[in-house]
């Protein structure tokens, strides 16, 4: 199952907060294709939101990664919700 999500926001991913959520995940989703990761997580086709591929290989290869402390799906969703983000919609594959 494909989750998207997209913040409505204007963008915060600058140098001077890539400390926070907003930076380390613009981060994360710049390095994953580079990585061989881009099966779990990636910026969908117009760059504009963002797809969570394989919620496993997320959790277990990519977040330990670019988030240290999180462990558990259900807080990355948490902390997309805090930045404003929104669930887009939801398919197979």
């Amino acid at each position: 199952m494909m989750s998207l999500y997209q913040n409505h926001q204007e963008s915060i991913a600058t140098k001077k907060f890539s400390k926070f959520f907003p930076g380390k995940l613009r981060n994360m989703l710049d390095s994953v294709q580079g990585l061989g990761l881009a099966h779990g997580i990636s910026w969908v086709s117009d760059g504009c939101a963002f797809a969570i591929h394989d919620p496993n290989v997320y959790m277990t290869e990519i977040a330990p990664r670019f988030f240290r402390k999180q462990t558990h799906l259900r807080s990355f969703h948490r902390q997309l919700s805090i930045w404003g983000f929104t669930r887009l919609e939801t398919g197979a594959g």
